[in-house]
């Protein structure tokens, strides 16, 4: 297969040969001849007519694990069918770092330890699982870096998804926009604080004697994504925004009509706020200071499918390709099919997540805990923990127990002290975005353990266990938190206590 004539050579003695022209890429990296054949991803439907639903079903999801899996090598890509998108996908991202000026062309100083570095190519998927677009990026070998000499400080915090999904939650209770917007390039607009040389990628045609010394966040290095972050936030605190203690990857600014919060998870960007009118706004500001790609109204974001209706104020959270991906990894292809459909499960972490505007609790967490479930551990206790904001799931826990309770009451009274930990956080968050949620509710199935959290002639019983396990009660005495009964029918934190059967799913 012959590549289109895209690139060529243009001789410079300080810089690198991607610059447009007619030399095939083929040429310009040094391939060899392509390969025979490469992957080939059947059609979606099937000609034989003799053939079973079973074997259509399993030859759909090889099509889909083909596709999933398909991050092939440089020589690979162009031996394929998809050959000259993958050449305008490379010379996209190579055009790109030589227009941020990512590197100089520089002689090697004396023994100095090069970097290395490779073209990692792949195909990005939407929402549903099907490829939208082939990318292609130049990335770093951070492995080959060496500590204390090419990086120092390494760690660059983002947003976690239980505070994400709150976030969206209390959107859709409020009626609130919410957008998203992805910065190009993101890692490029920051410099580094260290000298780094690295290797030019295969088949570069850089002087001898030369190599890259990069000055710019290049993807793969170690600092890059602190560097990147450091930058966002430097930003965003020039633009008045705020950084709350609690979550360092949340931002608000202003009030009233011109209140906006700003979620940074990387590169990817979500947008709070009541009006259009100060999205456009902060976008207004990103984008002058940034090339970015405006997403418009949330409805793909961190792999996990968004779909937001603003009349009937609900907003739907899925991952349907990702829970099928996960099938075709791990169950076999000949398995027995479940009398529950996993569509009809509402397990929030791998079916769908969905928010409306109930009127309950604004913030409310269930708690239980399974006692001496575990007889491979020591007969330890498993936790189980469900915080809803608005009455939507937002976050969710399944954990052993450290210590090894002596009772059903104890169990549960660890189990609790964690739910509050968990609701507490919640509270702090809102508090610091300017929400007063009142006093969360924690509900328990266990009578036992609310006469021990709200009686103080009654904590004798717990006196041997850890001083810590104690911060339900304090909590609960001084009014930061309450606890109430809820029947076991009702607690969905059961659901991550133990297995529990079909009836118990489907009443879920």
């Amino acid at each position: 297969m012959e590549c289109p004539q895209s690139l060529i050579v243009t001789e410079y003695p300080d810089r690198p040969t991607w610059v447009s022209g007619a030399r095939p890429l083929t040429e310009v990296l040094d391939v060899e001849d392509p390969l025979p054949k490469i992957y080939t991803i059947p059609p979606a439907n099937p000609t034989d007519d003799n053939r079973s639903e079973l074997d259509v079903e399993e030859m759909i999801r090889e099509a889909h694990r083909a596709v999933l899996n398909l991050t092939p090598t440089l020589k690979e890509a162009l031996a394929s069918d998809d050959a000259q998108q993958w050449q305008e996908a490379i010379h996209k991202e190579l055009d790109g770092l030589e227009a941020m000026g990512t590197w100089k062309i520089m002689d090697v100083p004396p023994n100095t330890r090069l970097v290395d570095s490779k073209i990692v190519l792949w195909l990005k998927l939407g929402a549903d699982g099907i490829p939208v677009q082939h990318k292609a990026r130049l990335v770093a070998r951070g492995f080959t870096q060496r500590e204390g000499i090419d990086f120092e400080e390494t760690f660059a915090p983002v947003a976690l998804l239980s505070v994400i999904r709150a976030l969206l939650s209390l959107a859709v209770e409020r009626n609130w926009e919410v957008h998203q917007l992805d910065i190009t390039m993101a890692y490029l607009n920051s410099m580094l604080n260290h000298v780094i040389y690295m290797k030019p990628p295969e088949g570069a045609k850089v002087p001898k004697g030369k190599a890259y010394r990069v000055v710019k966040g290049l993807y793969g290095l170690k600092q890059s994504g602190r560097e990147w972050n450091m930058e966002f936030d430097k930003f965003l605190r020039h633009s008045n925004f705020h950084r709350l203690d609690c979550a360092p990857c949340i931002y608000t600014r202003g009030k009233g009509d011109n209140f906006a919060i700003v979620v940074i998870y990387v590169d990817d960007t979500l947008i709070i706020a009541p009006t259009l009118g100060t999205v456009k706004r902060i976008k207004e500001e990103i984008g002058q200071r940034w090339r970015m790609e405006d997403g418009g109204n949330v409805s793909h974001f961190l792999g996990i499918k968004i779909t937001k209706d603003r009349e009937a104020k609900t907003m739907d959270l899925e991952q349907t390709s990702y829970v099928k991906q996960l099938l075709d990894e791990h169950l076999d292809k000949h398995r027995r099919k479940s009398c529950v459909p996993l569509q009809d499960i509402p397990v929030p972490e791998t079916a769908a997540s969905i928010a409306d505007n109930k009127q309950q609790d604004f913030l409310m967490v269930h708690s239980d805990a399974n006692w001496a479930s575990n007889a491979t551990a020591q007969h330890k206790s498993s936790s189980g923990s469900a915080v809803f904001v608005c009455g939507n799931l937002v976050a969710w826990k399944s954990a052993l127990q450290c210590c090894t309770a002596l009772s059903a009451v104890e169990a549960e009274f660890v189990a609790a002290t964690e739910a509050a930990r968990e609701v507490l956080f919640f509270k702090h968050l809102f508090k610091a975005i300017g929400i007063d949620v009142g006093i969360p509710t924690i509900f328990s199935d266990n009578t036992g353990t609310i006469q021990v959290s709200k009686d103080p002639a009654q904590h004798w019983k717990l006196k041997h266990i850890d001083t810590k396990y104690h911060f339900i009660r304090d909590n609960v005495q001084d009014g930061r938190v309450r606890i109430k009964y809820i029947n076991t029918v009702d607690n969905l934190a059961d659901l991550f206590t133990k297995p529990v059967g079909k009836t118990t799913l489907q009443r879920m």
